[in-house]
């Protein structure tokens, strides 16, 4: 069967209708929003032709595919700070400044005491810490590589463990991180896995791909090349 593709612009005049009547409770797909694993993967952002002809051309690779107490992820998971700052960022705020919420909500939660978290994992020793990141790939917050040795495909997870330090440390290591071309700092601690478990005596809440799935303890694994997706040739 001769395969055909929909030019862009017909697309969207299909959709426009549907797209007008949607109610409150439908995900605005149409909202500009960034898209960290897009970015990963190297499809063209804001090019709505150039990503149409990628489908089209039906270029596919497979990657790893991990998940957080069962829920399936693609990019990357943390617990404690973004995790609360996502639980607390109402969905009217998010509308109105958009990324910057977060960083509002993370700024008003950085004066509270952090909690205590028990990281464990059969590739490194067991340790405490503030605030975990868990990457698939390397990008975290936009364009930036925080997970340095972070390949898609490697099998492998990559975990940044702070230390017991406060949110404010927290927050400013966060900025270092994105701009070294390594993760050196005492502080912090950088490690590979296939799995690993994260604890606390406390309701921690746990965040994977922007979106909250609970609460402490949480346990990490990844299917290596589990999901094939749609990417440029």
């Amino acid at each position: 069967m001769e395969r055909r593709c929909v030019r862009p612009h017909a697309l969207a005049k299909r959709n426009r209708s549907p797209a007008k009547r949607r109610g409150k409770g439908t995900r605005e797909l149409w909202r500009p929003a960034v898209n960290v694993f897009a970015t990963e993967l190297g499809l063209p952002s804001g090019d709505l032709k150039q990503c149409w002809q990628i489908i089209c051309d039906g270029h596919t690779r497979t990657i790893d595919l991990p998940n957080a107490n069962g829920k399936h992820f693609v990019q990357l998971a943390g617990i404690g700070l973004d995790a609360q700052a996502v639980k607390e960022t109402s969905v009217a705020f998010k509308r109105s400044f958009g990324p910057l919420s977060y960083l509002i909500s993370a700024a008003q939660i950085a004066s509270r005491p952090p909690p205590q978290l028990v990281i464990e994992s059969k590739d490194t020793k067991t340790m405490e810490g503030s605030f975990v990141l868990i990457g698939n790939g390397r990008l975290y917050g936009g364009p930036f590589p925080f997970f340095k040795r972070a390949l898609i495909d490697d099998g492998l997870l990559d975990v940044v463990v702070f230390k017991r330090i406060g949110y404010l440390d927290i927050i400013r290591y966060l900025q270092e991180v994105i701009f070294s071309s390594s993760i050196s700092m005492p502080e912090l601690d950088y490690f590979q896995t296939k799995r690993l478990r994260v604890s606390s005596e406390h309701e921690v809440p746990v965040e994977v791909d922007g979106e909250l799935i609970g609460i402490c303890p949480v346990e990490f694994r990844v299917r290596e090349r589990g999901l094939r997706v749609l990417a440029p040739g």
